[in-house]
């Protein structure tokens, strides 16, 4: 999982072709789309943050939401 406003770090780890999804967190709608295309990448939009531990906090929540992750799921951030 990546958190990104530009979208460069979800295509940075979608150049490595990992064998699992890459959920790409962005507030922008516009980069959201252009990550439709990239390798293996699932973009979602989440609200902006101000700090490391918000955002955490944010990508755990929305991804249970969303049924993208069951609780006790290991993730790499």
């Amino acid at each position: 999982m990546v958190f990104t406003t530009s979208g460069s770090t979800a295509r940075l780890v979608s150049r490595l072709r990992p064998p699992v999804p890459v959920y790409a967190f962005t507030p922008d709608e516009r980069v959201a789309r252009q990550l439709a295309v990239q390798f293996g990448v699932r973009a979602v939009t989440a609200p902006r943050v101000a700090s490391v531990d918000e955002m955490l906090r944010q990508v755990d929540e929305i991804a249970i939401r969303k049924g993208l992750l069951a609780p006790g799921d290991c993730v790499a951030f």
